[in-house]
């Protein structure tokens, strides 16, 4: 289908996409649109399917849902479903005779069935498409619950059950030796706690289990009291297992399978007694166990790390350089673990203010890795021990070379700060991209079947594996509206291919939709649309439709308790939970709450970002134990993780919108975190 087409259904749609068409397009308009396409023999066929399938009228809609030229006849297939009055006779008959209908679209097409059959009061069809809308779901309680429906709609058809119980084996009627494991861990999914812990102690006392499954059913039991906030008891569970293990070990001291399992349930009690503030026992139990000769490379390195970080906490950098090194002995395969303590033996050395020796650890290690965020982290530490040292040749050098592979990250924009470089501005690019048209894309961007389209899209992208192939159709993300994908293929890019991306399809990468709903919060509150933006673009990939495990909705992931405190407090319009779903209403409520958070923490860019995603108690916290004055150094301070992460990359974010909405080069000045 080509341009003109696509502009002819455009308009069309936009006319009326009911019965009947309201405002036809004018004769200049047609005339134009057919000397556009009086080379495309296929033009008046499209044109005819488009304006049949757009008046809906059931005899047209029938012959293109037999007409498989039609891209979309499987909608048109819909359609007569649900614009054909049907008897309850036709409908069965027609659904047994349903031809195979396209992967990505079966979900949408399933909801409608079921629909049309409840509305005509078809209970085991219903049942049947309840069953097909459940297969797509990946939230377990979703899953579980269609299937119940069906079961109640059609309780004679033991297929359902079955899929039940191997969906949610805690209904499973028997309970033996092959499932116990199953419907115990499904009764604690549910937060059925009491009988979850029944059938793990059965696993656990029972003869007739494998020491392994013990152990599962185990960590399982004393997590679940965690899982439930209830420290104390998890704590005292994990000395029980520690306790049944050597039991076993006792027994047979030569057993790797016991010695392993002791040595893990040691350090997992270890850390639970630590995370009760009990630093000291739980560094005498780790220190106990290293001393008992492990022979595990792999946990005899951890817990010198545990150790190091132990003695961080404790402000004995000497001594936390010591374990650092000893785990740094062992040959480690876990990646994450290696990381970790060579990081650890650099950072100590940058904490102590031995800067040389943090300079050349951080400049031969970086070497050992691959392109990456961590190389580059480690790149850019090193430039600035050097610095930090008295070494500036060294430390532009060093800087520089990092420039020449991460120019547009985070220790990349970091790096311009620390030379002094301005930053240019960014074209978002044209996306004007070589991939071939997509005929159903079109048609379906062109009739407004959004979700359609990404649902196309969810499903084509697992076709483009190649880096030429997903810069070929990155346009096409942001064409549908469907940002979380690009964003997401943009990213599947790596080093050469991302950056020579960058130039051209930056656009994907740092999507800028809602714009009038962005500006207008950015005026209401005072905040900068670029800040707005970077947040969004962290929480949600601008998917409105999106509610996290935390049950934060929306954009800018907004929960509902606090979308009812601020709504008042800021006067913004919100009566119910799918307000949030509203980008609009999501906007004004999020932008509302960065306001707080910039009043409360004094304009401190790192606060008020951290803000957002942990809890404001927690970052006050970190500033009066952790703060010395340096906010660089402090954001590799931030001990959550994610935290810590999500600083970094809004940061990113923050600076590329800018420079995509700058006409002229900037500094980034270091006073930006403190006051921005």
């Amino acid at each position: 289908m080509n341009r003109a087409l696509s502009i002819l259904i455009i308009l069309i749609a936009l006319s009326g996409c009911g019965s009947s068409l309201t405002l036809p397009p004018e004769k200049e308009q047609l005339q134009s649109l057919a000397k556009a396409s009086a080379n495309n023999p296929d033009w008046k066929v499209n044109q005819s399917q488009a304006y049949s399938f757009l008046k809906g009228k059931c005899p047209a809609l029938e012959a293109l849902s037999l007409d498989k030229t039609f891209p979309l006849w499987f909608l048109a297939l819909r359609k007569t479903f649900e614009k054909c009055n049907y008897s309850p006779e036709q409908l069965e008959k027609r659904w047994s005779q349903l031809p195979s209908i396209p992967s990505w679209a079966a979900e949408d097409f399933n909801k409608r069935m079921e629909l049309v059959a409840r509305k005509n009061q078809l209970k085991k069809m219903q049942a049947h498409f309840l069953v097909q809308m459940s297969k797509p779901i990946v939230i377990p309680k979703e899953k579980t619950q269609l299937m119940q429906r069906a079961i109640k709609l059609d309780p004679k058809n033991q297929s359902y059950r079955k899929r039940l119980y191997k969906l949610a084996p805690r209904f499973s009627k028997r309970v033996n030796r092959s499932n116990i494991y199953a419907v115990a861990r499904d009764f604690e999914k549910a937060r059925e706690f009491k009988k979850a812990r029944g059938y793990y102690q059965k696993i656990i006392k029972q003869k007739k289990y494998s020491f392994a499954l013990k152990i599962k059913a185990f960590n399982r039991y004393r997590t679940s009291f965690k899982v439930e906030r209830n420290l104390d008891e998890f704590i005292l569970q994990t000395e029980a297992m520690v306790r049944f293990i050597g039991k076993k070990r006792s027994g047979s001291p030569k057993n790797e399978e016991f010695k392993k399992a002791y040595t893990t349930s040691m350090i997992d009690w270890a850390r639970a007694v630590w995370t009760d503030h009990r630093r000291g026992e739980a560094r005498e139990k780790l220190t106990r166990l290293i001393n008992s000769k492990i022979e595990d490379p792999e946990n005899e390195a951890l817990i010198y790390w545990l150790l190091g970080v132990m003695a961080i906490e404790g402000k004995k950098h000497r001594l936390a350089l010591d374990h650092f090194e000893k785990g740094n002995t062992f040959d480690i395969e876990d990646t994450d673990l290696k990381e970790k303590i060579h990081w650890a033996i650099g950072w100590t050395y940058y904490l102590q203010k031995d800067y040389k020796k943090a300079a050349g650890f951080f400049d031969t290690t970086y070497h050992q890795y691959d392109a990456g965020g961590f190389r580059n982290k480690l790149h850019f530490w090193a430039g600035r021990s050097y610095k930090k040292a008295g070494e500036s040749s060294k430390a532009t050098n060093t800087w520089e070379e990092l420039l020449s592979v991460d120019s547009y990250g985070y220790y990349g924009i970091l790096t311009h700060m620390e030379l002094g470089k301005p930053l240019s501005p960014l074209d978002p690019g044209k996306d004007q991209s070589k991939n071939p048209e997509i005929e159903i894309l079109e048609w379906l961007i062109a009739l407004k079947e959004t979700k359609l389209s990404h649902a196309f899209l969810k499903s084509f992208q697992k076709t483009l594996v190649s880096p030429s192939a997903i810069k070929d159709h990155l346009n096409l993300f942001k064409k549908a509206g469907y940002y979380e994908g690009g964003i997401k293929n943009f990213f599947k890019l790596k080093g050469e291919d991302r950056e020579r991306a960058m130039r051209s399809h930056l656009g994907s990468a740092f999507p800028r939709p809602y714009k009038r709903s962005v500006n207008r919060a950015a005026r209401k509150f005072k905040i900068s649309p670029y800040l707005i933006y970077s947040i969004s673009r962290q929480e949600s990939a601008f998917n409105p439709s999106i509610r996290s495990w935390a049950d934060a909705f929306g954009v800018m992931q907004m929960t509902p308790e606090r979308a009812v405190i601020l709504s008042k407090r800021h006067r913004v319009p919100y009566n119910k939970v799918g307000d949030l779903f509203h980008p609009k209403t999501n906007i004004l409520l999020g932008t509302s709450l960065l306001r707080e958070l910039k009043n409360k923490f004094q304009n401190k860019f790192i606060a008020t970002v951290a803000g957002y995603n942990a809890s404001e108690r927690v970052v006050k916290v970190w500033y009066r134990q952790r703060y010395n004055g340096d906010p660089i150094q402090f954001i590799e301070m931030i001990p959550y993780k994610e935290t810590q992460n999500y600083v970094k990359l809004v940061f990113r974010n923050f600076i590329t919108y800018k420079r995509l909405e700058s006409k002229d080069q900037f500094l980034v000045k270091s006073d930006i975190f403190k006051k921005f």
